[in-house]
């Protein structure tokens, strides 16, 4: 069943407020000053049928996050915007290659996409998630599609169709124009799944209210989301990497609460209140990946080292856990040493440890009921990539031993580097629960 988002006011106010209180003293240098002045009006177009990030509403105005951001920056930098109509995405596509267009927000950079343009650096980083209908089996990779001849829907132009017959030729396509008919293709069963970035796939499900859908796994893909600036304007680029640099974090909060439907609702065990985002999060069946939204372009180049890479997932998490907590099973996100990094509502109800950050303190380790148990799912799971089915006792904060159904799945980086390792579990004696 399609989950209900609703919106907190009291939220979305001071938030929102705050985009009109941004620096506007961002140091330009003379060349990019001497830019603006020629080129007061920028012209924007976007992809007109991809919520939440860029769609048109009612009255054909261009909406979403993208937007949003879009609108931000270029008011930031003191210029102003002039919407160019476009009907699909491939079509805005066309006009920035032709010099129609000065940019496009919600654009990845992947090989096989020909666009005339330069990127900003990346604002937002999203995995890619297999989407297929409720009857379909929990987990069935890529790979496995191709071998079987399975029939995937894709968006035309999409970052996940062009990685889809660049990496897995093979692979049966029927292109569509936008997500949600690619996922209605998938509903009606003429095709038997879908990938695509998990925030629109989630947002597109729940606002069509496709209930016979899942996401049953995550592919080794993922892109970051930059803005597009037309080739011969790379002044243009550096102004706006600027402007990102400058952007704060009630404004991104603000952007996030207006899209992913941020809610305030007590907590269940009395202690103070629980922030969930529940417009983006779909009925998991199974395994759930976690999303890291990218705003600093320096943390961003230091990706790669090892301490940075805790350091970015320890930040995000205090915005973004509560995406995961209409879960109902118990979701634990580790470093590939054990450390928790991320839990559920349901984590903390199973363990009966009314804390999260103290569970977030801890080695996942330390819950687990045979010794050497988390040495041997590590080693598993890194051969394997992913562990299904795996009887595991997680030790409650009274002593008992609650015997649980797990998934363990290996997370990669965007070079395939080993970052961290997903555990689902769910209690299959509820007596022991209770």
């Amino acid at each position: 069943m399609a989950l209900k988002a609703t919106m907190c006011l009291m939220v979305l106010a001071p938030a929102i407020a705050a985009w009109a209180q941004g620096p506007s003293d961002i140091a330009l240098s003379i060349a990019e000053q001497t830019w603006l002045e020629r080129n007061p009006v920028i012209r924007v177009g976007a992809d007109p049928g991809w919520p939440p990030f860029s769609f048109r509403d009612e009255s054909g105005q261009l909406r979403g996050l993208d937007i949003d951001l879009t609108e931000l920056l270029i008011s930031r930098i003191g210029a102003q915007i002039e919407y160019i109509t476009t009907a699909s995405w491939s079509e805005t596509e066309g006009k920035l290659n032709t010099g129609e267009l000065d940019l496009v927000p919600g654009t990845a950079e992947v090989e096989g996409r020909k666009l005339k343009a330069v990127f900003t650096e990346p604002y937002l980083s999203s995995p890619v998630a297999i989407i297929m209908r409720e009857d379909a089996p929990f987990s069935t990779t890529l790979a496995q599609f191709e071998e079987r001849g399975l029939r995937m829907a894709a968006p035309r132009g999409y970052a996940s169709t062009l990685y889809l017959q660049r990496e897995y030729s093979q692979i049966p396509l029927i292109l569509t124009e936008t997500v949600g008919d690619a996922l209605v293709t998938v509903s009606d069963g003429l095709a038997d799944a879908m990938v695509e970035n998990l925030g629109a796939c989630s947002y597109a499900i729940n606002k069509n209210n496709l209930s016979n859908l899942k996401i049953v796994g995550i592919t080794s893909f993922s892109f970051s989301l930059r803005i597009a600036v037309r080739e011969d304007a790379p002044l243009l680029r550096s102004i706006l990497d600027k402007a990102l640099d400058s952007t704060s974090e009630s404004e991104r909060l603000g952007m996030y609460a207006r899209w992913f439907q941020i809610e305030e609702r007590p907590a269940k065990d009395g202690g103070g209140k629980l922030w969930k985002i529940v417009g983006w999060t779909v009925a998991l069946a199974g395994a759930l990946v976690s999303m890291l939204f990218i705003w600093n372009r320096q943390l961003h180049k230091e990706l790669g080292k090892r301490e940075v890479v805790e350091q970015a997932l320890r930040k995000s998490e205090g915005k973004f856990r509560r995406i995961f907590e209409s879960l109902q099973d118990a979701y634990f996100l580790t470093d590939m040493d054990g450390k928790i990094q991320l839990v559920n509502t349901e984590a903390v109800r199973l363990l009966e440890i009314r804390s999260q950050r103290f569970i977030e303190n801890l080695n996942i380790g330390s819950f687990l009921h045979e010794p050497g148990e988390r040495e041997r799912l590590t080693e598993a799971v890194r051969e394997r990539e992913q562990l299904r089915n795996q009887e595991i006792r997680f030790i409650r904060a009274d002593g008992v031993a609650l015997p649980c159904d797990c998934n363990v799945q290996l997370v990669r980086g965007p070079k395939s580097e080993e970052v961290a390792i997903e555990y689902v579990a769910r209690v299959t004696d509820r007596e022991a629960r209770a």
